[in-house]
């Protein structure tokens, strides 16, 4: 899954002459907008993350029991599921 950040050009001051009030303020709202967007979207991520780990931890149960039955119940098991068709 692609990152959605989003990015901010700012931009670069090399002289001695100072941003203008009005410029730094609007940088600094669209960093804080920026930081906040991004903020809540890893959190979407976490969320979703903990949700994929808890679907591939059952899937790995599943397994597990699976694998270690007999074959004798693999085959009952498996009768009874087409049984109960």
């Amino acid at each position: 899954m692609a990152m959605l950040l989003r990015k901010v050009e700012v931009p670069i001051v090399a002289s001695t002459k100072s941003v203008p009030l009005s410029l730094r303020k609007r940088i600094i709202n669209e960093l804080n907008s920026s930081i906040e967007f991004n903020k809540i979207h890893c959190d979407s991520l976490r969320v979703e993350a903990k949700v994929v780990k808890k679907l591939v931890d059952k899937q790995k149960a599943l397994w597990a029991n699976l694998l270690a039955l007999s074959d004798e119940e693999k085959v009952g098991k498996f009768a009874d599921q087409k049984g109960g068709e």
